[in-house]
Parts: structure tokens; C-alpha cells; sequence
């Protein structure tokens, strides 16, 4: 049985939060990029260094299939094929080579793999990367994940969510999503 989110977030029943992934994943709009979702969730920083100039544009191709959807994906993957292989190759490189103090500064990480560093990549676009890369300093909600802590009364952010989402709605700068995200990961 589905239990609202308020209900699931103040919930300690483990059946209660597998029972709404469950239905995340059955979701059809999910559920036909199951794959890739689940080869994404497994992303970790040693894969990204193993990766040659060949595999890092395939990453790079199936990372834009995951991150945009529907009306848009066709343009972003023209964008993509608008950067020389060497040049998103030069883009592993710069991330590869941040420290502790680079990762601090979100705004430096975003501005390495966003438009026009990487064509195709605007905010939203490009959070998920220093996200799916180094996931002990970042985290990345979409739009759908926002709609729904939104909804939830207890949720202490709930206010500054509230700010992100009428932005997303906009599409205004997109820093503060990723540094919000951040903390709540």
C-alpha cells in the first residue's frame, strides 16, 4: 500500500521505504532507463580514472541520455558531439586533478563540465557530474525529488526547497540547488 511522504518520511517501517522504491522503479518512465539508472548509481571516481579518451566520451554519451529526457535529448547529444573527444578528455583531466580545497568550491567544479566548457551542460545539467564523480563532497536531486520533499511539513528545509524549486521553475542559477543538495546527502 502507498503511504503518502509525509507518512513515509517519519516512517521507521524499512517495508514502508522499499515498498515506494519499489514503485519508483516501476514507474515507466524509470523503469525503461532501469540500466542505465542503476549503471549510474555505481559510478565511483576509480572508474572515471580508468577510462580512456573513447570510454570517456561513451560515459559522457550515456550520462546525457540519463540526464536529459523527452523533448531535449536529441539537442544536448549534438551539443555533445560539438566538443572534440580531446577536449572532454582535457575536462577528465581538470576534474581528476581537484583537491580537497577545489571540491569545496562547488562553483569552480560546476564551472569545469558547464556550457561552454562542455556544450550541452548548463546547471542542472552539469551538477550531476561532480555528483556521480565525487559523491562524498556533492549530491543531486531532479525536479521530481524537489516536487516531493516539498510536500513534506517536518522537513526543517523545507523553505529553502521551496526557494530552489520556483528557481527550477525559472531556470535561474542552479548553485545554490547543488550546494542544498549537498547537505542533505
Amino acid at each position: 500500500m502507498a503511504v503518502d511522504i509525509n507518512n513515509l518520511w517519519e516512517s521507521q517501517d524499512e517495508n514502508n521505504w522499499i515498498d515506494a522504491l519499489d514503485r519508483y522503479w516501476a514507474n515507466p518512465t524509470v523503469s525503461k532507463s532501469r540500466d542505465t539508472e542503476q549503471f549510474m548509481h555505481k559510478v565511483e571516481l576509480e572508474y572515471i580514472q580508468r577510462l580512456d579518451m573513447q570510454e570517456w566520451y561513451d560515459f559522457f554519451n550515456k550520462y546525457f541520455r540519463w540526464k536529459f529526457t523527452d523533448n531535449h535529448l536529441h539537442e544536448r547529444l549534438m551539443d555533445l558531439d560539438k566538443n572534440s573527444f580531446e577536449h572532454l578528455f582535457s575536462v577528465k583531466g581538470s576534474l581528476l586533478a581537484l583537491d580537497k580545497l577545489d571540491l569545496v568550491d562547488s562553483r569552480k567544479c560546476l564551472n569545469l563540465v558547464r556550457s561552454p566548457r562542455i556544450r550541452g551542460l548548463d546547471y542542472p545539467g552539469a551538477s550531476g557530474l561532480p555528483a556521480l564523480i565525487f559523491e562524498e563532497w556533492y549530491g543531486t536531486v531532479d525536479r521530481c525529488v524537489l516536487e516531493s520533499l516539498c510536500k513534506i511539513e517536518s522537513l526543517p528545509e523545507k523553505p529553502r526547497i521551496g526557494e530552489i524549486r520556483a528557481w527550477v521553475k525559472i531556470q535561474k542559477d542552479w548553485r545554490e540547488r547543488v550546494t542544498l543538495c549537498s547537505s542533505l546527502t
